[in-house]
């Protein structure tokens, strides 16, 4: 039976949308009102009832922003606290709310009007003023709150300023971060009282470095003082504080990751000012992440630690990308940052081959597998051939993971290494396996029951399957798993099931979404919301029913193109095979005839292979010469790096000119990527790395790479 939330939010909303009975939508505020008195009586049960009634008129956009902004911030503070049915209801609405929000969030007169008002002397008027901009502007009156928050001859309008700045709350955190940089001492000192009253979790490894490394004493102590008050009495240091929000931001901790703090911009610190940086929904968390992980390297330069939490992020943002563009190429958000995927792969690759095969490790280890997938192919474009052992390309071989296994294959293949006779064999089979794919389903599952997780990750033959225990996390990796099926389970902890549907029909709009409902009550309030309903899962076998049944109109081209493409290649990668050192019989089979042979420049490749230090003037030569002949110049940097990795030399003048080709627009993606790989794999400290990953910087819908701040 459903309990709770489950059964009497659907129950009654099913009753509305039949017209049976049930609130009438002109009604919704009168009633939220009474639910409101309710609440500040202590009547929550009562309040309850009310709430649900709200719900079950379906409000549209419009009645949940009045909604919204006519109630008071500590009401929704408490809703959402109180947790339970209590929390869900509030998520929905306040998400509802968003919509119309948006509509209004950038009217830069109204902002200037209320912020006047909210600095002006009438005590009223300032307060009224003030939950103007936290209800319709939020984050975006933050820039026009700065010249007060560091005018040092004006103390009652700072004061003004961050009282204004509290009632806008957490969700204008990330953009007072960046005026801890700034060169005005009093900017700096206000934006970390700010935050202090703000008490939000994630600007502790900002205020943390400021307490640290800020030249003015003053600024120092009152970041000290808002660093105890939020994060108690043992924080890290802010290196350690920068690395673990980096991975947490990266795994979509929710602690983090709030629905209703999230945004579509990311704010900078230009000239002085705040300027935001609009960015695809998907990649809000993704960027947060990375601004961690630059973080924690300008605090330690050296730092391995950040460095790999560095390659994570690129790592990830570019698969997002390329899979949100794979399934829906018509995404305008994704569209505008399109240019930013092959600079987001060249410049992971300067983070060398240990660095990726801890980034690598530690996303497989977590499940985030499409970002685990797209390291293992720059891993394999880093690695020496002859040093694989506890690398995870060879571990990923034998895989239950068929997305890991394909990609170790393709790699090991084409890396002509020394590998032991039964690697080679399940190298051959993998591939093999490979070549006959006809088209992979991608099934995104978001359950907290470990039963129903294990059952349709049991499923053979066609599919990959994404696991999640809880919604936040879940409905971050379907901005990186863009999926076929969206299996949710009425009973997800964390978000309204709802909102999770919302969630999968615009993050994955042509997806078929399997509701695994309690009751066939419960089931028949979702109508025409999802796709199917399942009661009870007794195995993989009725499992593969269902879905087969879902998808039997389904369009499959993507999927269809993408299996088309790893048969291909790997039937290219068994034809480049030695048949003396390979076994190639397992290849014989259906699809053998599409294997294909990959001719290459012999001589570059025979130095890459074997060539000593004393090549490298040779080669750098060649390079110098036909940098416009982009298969010449391509194989020269493969052969610069692969030499300069196998005989521990970093010749300072080739990787000279190595940087300057990469930083070269004018040269081809292709050229860049083999130039940055090469110094990938020479010798360099961890220090030389983090420069020349800080001078090829890329910040998705900025325009250009390199030379941004560490925020």
């Amino acid at each position: 039976m459903v309990i709770g939330i489950g059964r009497s939010i659907f129950a009654i909303s099913a009753v509305a949308a039949l017209g049976l009975g049930g609130l009438r939508a002109q009604d919704v505020k009168e009633t939220f009102q009474e639910a409101k008195r309710l609440l500040w009586a202590n009547e929550d049960e009562k309040a309850l009832e009310k709430l649900r009634e709200v719900l079950a008129a379906n409000p549209g956009h419009e009645e949940a922003y009045q909604l919204w902004k006519e109630t008071d911030a500590r009401l929704w503070r408490y809703l959402l606290a109180k947790g339970g049915d209590y929390q869900k209801i509030a998520d929905y609405l306040l998400s509802l709310s968003t919509v119309e929000r948006k509509q209004r969030i950038h009217d830069a007169d109204a902002i200037r009007g209320l912020v006047a008002k909210a600095l002006g002397g009438d005590t009223g008027v300032r307060q009224t003023a003030a939950l103007e901009l936290a209800a319709n502007h939020g984050e975006f009156a933050v820039p026009y709150l700065v010249d007060a928050l560091g005018n040092a001859d004006e103390d009652e309008g700072q004061t003004r300023a961050i009282v204004a700045l509290e009632r806008i709350g957490t969700v204008g955190t990330l953009a007072l971060l960046p005026l801890l940089r700034s060169d005005n001492k009093t900017l700096r000192m206000n934006a970390a009282l700010g935050l202090r009253y703000l008490r939000d979790n994630r600007s502790l490894p900002w205020l943390q470095r400021v307490a640290e490394q800020d030249e003015d004493a003053g600024v120092r102590a009152i970041a000290k003082k808002a660093v105890a008050e939020i994060g108690g009495d043992t924080v890290p240091n802010s290196h350690d504080l920068f690395v673990s929000q980096s991975h947490r931001f990266l795994a979509g901790d929710p602690l983090l990751v709030r629905d209703k703090d999230a945004s579509e911009v990311v704010w900078d610190l230009v000239d002085g000012k705040l300027v935001p940086r609009e960015v695809p929904h998907q990649l809000f968390a993704l960027e947060q992440s990375k601004n961690c992980a630059y973080g924690a390297l300008a605090v330690e330069p050296g730092s391995q630690e950040g460095l790999v939490a560095l390659t994570r992020a690129y790592v990830a943002e570019q698969t997002v990308i390329e899979g949100v563009l794979a399934t829906n190429p018509e995404d305008e958000a994704m569209q505008k940052v399109k240019p930013s995927v092959d600079e987001l792969g060249i410049t992971v690759l300067a983070a060398g081959p240990e660095v990726v095969r801890v980034a690598v490790q530690r996303s497989i280890d977590e499940g985030m597998i499409p970002s685990a997938v797209s390291g293992l192919h720059t891993l394999a474009r880093l690695e020496d051939p002859r040093g694989l052992a506890g690398s995870p390309l060879l571990a990923s071989l034998g895989s239950n993971d068929k997305r890991l296994a394909y990609a170790s294959a393709l790699s090991l293949a084409g890396m002509n290494a020394p590998l032991e006779q039964g690697t080679r064999e399940m190298i051959v089979k993998v591939l093999a396996d490979a070549v006959q794919e006809q088209a992979i389903k991608n099934i995104s599952v978001l359950s907290p029951r470990a039963e129903l997780r294990e059952a349709f990750g049991s499923m053979k033959g066609g599919f990959w399957v994404d696991a999640s225990t809880e919604a936040l996390p879940g409905m971050v990796r379907l901005a990186e798993t863009p999926s076929d099926v969206v299996v949710i389970d009425e009973n997800i902890k964390g978000k309204h099931p709802l909102e999770v549907i919302k969630f999968a029909r615009r993050t994955c709009p042509g997806a078929k979404i399997l509701l695994i409902a309690n009751s066939e009550e419960s089931a028949a309030s979702f109508g025409d919301k999802v796709d199917g309903v399942m009661l009870e899962v007794a195995d993989a076998t009725a499992l593969r029913g269902k879905v087969d049944e879902l998808l039997a109109d389904a369009d499959l081209g993507p999927n269809r193109r993408f299996a088309t493409q790893i048969a291909e290649a790997s039937a290219r990668a068994m034809a480049s095979l030695d048949a003396s050192v390979y076994d190639l019989a397992p290849a014989t089979g259906p699809g053998h005839d599409r294997l294909a042979r990959v001719v290459g420049l012999f001589s570059l490749k025979a130095l890459a292979h074997g060539g000593g230090a004393e090549a490298l003037d040779d080669v750098a030569k060649v390079l110098a010469e036909n940098k416009g002949n982009e298969e010449v110049a391509v194989a020269a940097c493969e052969a610069l790096g692969r030499i300069m990795a196998r005989t521990a030399t970093a010749d300072a003048s080739v990787c000279g000119a190595l940087a300057t080709l990469a930083a070269d627009r004018g040269a081809s993606v292709a050229v860049r990527s083999a130039a940055v790989a090469a110094l990938g794999r020479a010798p360099l400290s961890v220090a030389e790395r983090a420069k020349l990953l800080e001078g090829l910087r890329v910040d998705p819908g900025k325009g250009e790479a390199g030379g941004s701040d560490d925020m």
